[in-house]
């Protein structure tokens, strides 16, 4: 089953398409986007997402926006603004290059969303995903001759890249992508806007950051979103 989605020049070509357009640009331009501004700033502007989805969804669909979609989106932008901002908006304006790598970065995620559909009625999750990671590691290393770079981490800096891999890249993208094939790209992204939620209770929980009243009007907000996809 490893290189079947190879056998068919339609199967390769939505691979490259899903692997390294979605899966690993994604990635890289969700970093780069941290690195050029701060990981609230790519946050948000990941999650300009779904408004890229629904646009896709009802071109494919040939249909208008449901007026349940509009609302939980807003909802969600809403609420992961509050939990991520802390209800701060006198923060500086992000450059000019964090805001187009983070929009790229969003329209990255609708691509791995909305075009894997006809792979994963033919292959397991688990394929794809080693062929997007595979592929995304072989061309960022080409582009950016990775060898050239001087870097030595500690003990600890291993144990943080091993944590992104394992648990931060390979489980949380083939966790997400299996829920994408079971309920679709729309309410799939939507029920994404959870991980601003954990994180925050994470970091309240175990790590003694504050908890806001404006965490808690994004909490709602996020709850009233997944209410409202439910419903939908």
């Amino acid at each position: 089953k490893t290189f079947e989605p190879w056998r068919t020049k339609k199967n390769t070509f939505d691979l490259f398409i899903y692997g390294l357009l979605g899966i690993s640009c994604c990635q890289f331009l969700y970093f780069l986007t941290i690195q050029l501004s701060s990981a609230g700033a790519a946050t948000i502007l990941q999650d300009l997402s779904p408004i890229f989805i629904l646009f896709a969804t009802c071109l494919i669909d040939k249909r208008r926006p449901r007026g349940t979609e509009v609302g939980a989106i807003a909802l969600a932008m809403v609420g992961v603004l509050l939990i991520t901002t802390h209800g701060s908006f006198n923060s500086s304006a992000i450059s000019f290059a964090a805001l187009l790598a983070g929009i790229g970065c969003a329209f990255c995620v609708m691509i791995y969303n909305v075009e894997p559909k006809q792979l994963l009625e033919q292959f397991p999750v688990t394929v794809l995903q080693a062929w997007a990671f595979l592929m995304g590691g072989v061309f960022f290393t080409l582009v950016f001759h990775t060898w050239t770079i001087s870097y030595t981490p500690t003990f600890l800096g291993i144990l943080g890249i091993l944590f992104v891999i394992l648990v931060g890249n390979v489980l949380a993208f083939t966790c997400y992508i299996e829920g994408v094939h079971l309920i679709g790209p729309s309410k799939a992204i939507l029920y994404g806007f959870s991980e601003p939620v954990t994180a925050a209770l994470v970091t309240f929980l175990f790590m003694g950051s504050p908890f806001t009243v404006w965490d808690g009007l994004g909490f709602v907000c996020v709850f009233l979103m997944l209410v409202l996809t439910l419903l939908g």
